[in-house]
């Protein structure tokens, strides 16, 4: 079977267009909490982690544990957010296209089988990033070492990182059917998404890329009304001076503050950012998932 890039692509915005009443009765309930919770977490968030930049490479234990200790519970909203609601707005977007099952009541509010295999597929799926990573770079690392005694790992390790990136990317190519495949099959979807993408990944990367090109534009829009009133310290950020990073970061807790002046317009932007981006990238994921599995093969 070949996978027709504009065919999907067409079919992704196709069910969108027809279907988006009925993702957004389904989404945004979820989709606000997801994001009420981010906002309430932010300020302290970036303020903390701004007094953790200002002190420096090599600060006292001391003072290193009093700065995290000042945002490190914001990080349990974070983590809240992506355990339960995301999830749920995943199941959400996903139980139509995959099923053709609708939502009964005007929201989606629950936390069932679906939503906790969707849960340990995407904890097992990051966590495979970072080994990734992690072997890469010591693979990278060892290799550099090697070849500096040939006055060569500069140029080994840069070579040695672009590879390292294109396996992450291969790899989360081979496993962007993930979350349909644990939908249709009710399991933890690895070895289903892998398999439905054995061929023609390639296609796919570039199906991708194309989706890239709409979701892009879609959150640099949506994340101007955040962007505008720290535009000015983030042009200022310098590398080699932290301080600049500092300040941006204080700028961006003051103006998530709901007492800020443009609070609740970035507050509804990021709501319908939230909405639209995972509406578009999981329905991609289902398209792509219904034209490459066996399913697509019959249909």
């Amino acid at each position: 079977m070949n996978f027709r890039i504009l065919k999907a692509f067409a079919a992704t915005f196709a069910y969108l267009a027809g279907h988006w009443p009925l993702l957004l009765k389904a989404m945004w309930l979820p989709a606000l909490i997801m994001a009420a919770l981010q906002l309430y977490a932010a300020p302290r968030l970036f303020s903390g982690l701004a007094d953790m930049i200002l002190l420096g490479p090599n600060p006292a234990p001391e003072a290193a544990t009093a700065a995290f200790a000042s945002f490190g519970g914001s990080l349990i909203w974070y983590l809240v957010s992506g355990f339960i609601f995301f999830p749920m707005l995943t199941v959400a977007s996903l139980r139509h296209i995959i099923r053709g099952e609708e939502p009964s009541a005007p929201f989606h509010l629950s936390y069932g089988a679906d939503e906790t295999r969707i849960m340990a597929s995407n904890f097992l799926f990051n966590l495979m990033i970072i080994v990734i990573s992690i072997v890469g770079e010591l693979v990278v690392g060892v290799l550099a070492a090697v070849f500096m005694l040939v006055g060569a790992g500069g140029a080994a390790r840069s070579v040695g990182a672009f590879a390292v990136n294109i396996v992450t990317a291969w790899f989360q190519v081979r496993m962007s059917t993930l979350f349909p495949a644990v939908i249709a099959t009710r399991t933890l979807g690895f070895g289903e998404a892998f398999a439905s993408t054995r061929r023609d990944w390639l296609a796919l990367a570039g199906y991708w890329i194309l989706i890239g090109f709409v979701i892009l534009p879609l959150i640099a829009v949506l994340l101007t009304p955040m962007a505008l009133p720290v535009m000015g310290d983030m042009v200022a950020i310098k590398t080699d001076d932290p301080a600049t990073t500092a300040a941006f970061l204080q700028a961006l807790a003051a103006s998530l503050n709901p007492a800020s002046a443009g609070f609740w317009l970035a507050a509804a932007a990021l709501f319908v950012l939230t909405i639209a981006v995972n509406a578009v990238v999981n329905i991609a994921s289902a398209v792509a998932w219904r034209f490459m599995s066996s399913e697509g093969e019959s249909a």
